[in-house]
């Protein structure tokens, strides 16, 4: 074997070695990608998911004000939803919530979700003492992981958004 069929395997091993390296950088460059797309669409639904869900307990806790004239000291007296017929249903049990939800604090799609009654009124609806306000805040479990936004709601029924750090009433509304 001549020098010259030595060179030319080496060279052929060296081009198909190339090609074999940029495919596995090409394949890895997509995965990548893909990894990071997966993660931003996984980011999205999740803040979707937060705004919704701070939606359906501000229209819960709109319904409680109308029909005891303030909001409750704890999530949990809107509990019950699932059994339907708020009509009938006592303050302490309202029935305007599903139990997953109706919790002063839970973890959810990412979020971590808070209630809290603002100021306590001299008024009562049986043995619930009733709040003038309310304070509904959102915020990722892994931020930036799990999600970029932070939420806030309060008695307008309005969500506050912040990205990156707690928002408050000041902060942009939800478009």
């Amino acid at each position: 074997m001549g020098v010259e069929e030595i060179v030319g395997q080496l060279k052929k091993r060296f081009i198909i070695v190339a090609v074999i390296l940029l495919v596995a950088l090409g394949a890895l460059w997509l995965l990548l990608s893909g990894a990071r797309s997966l993660k931003d669409t996984l980011v999205r639904q999740n803040e979707t998911r937060a705004q919704q869900t701070l939606a359906t307990i501000n229209q819960a806790l709109k319904a409680y004000n109308e029909k005891y004239g303030g909001y409750p000291d704890d999530l949990r007296r809107l509990r019950g939803g699932e059994e339907g017929r708020p009509e009938s249903a006592p303050p302490e049990k309202a029935r305007l919530l599903d139990t997953a939800l109706a919790q002063d604090q839970f973890e959810r799609n990412g979020y971590r979700f808070r209630y809290r009654g603002s100021q306590p009124e001299q008024r009562w609806a049986a043995t619930v003492q009733l709040y003038s306000g309310y304070r509904l805040t959102a915020e990722p479990l892994t931020p930036g992981a799990g999600g970029n936004a932070f939420y806030y709601a309060d008695e307008n029924g309005k969500i506050h958004v912040r990205p990156g750090q707690a928002a408050g009433p000041t902060d942009p509304l939800v478009q």
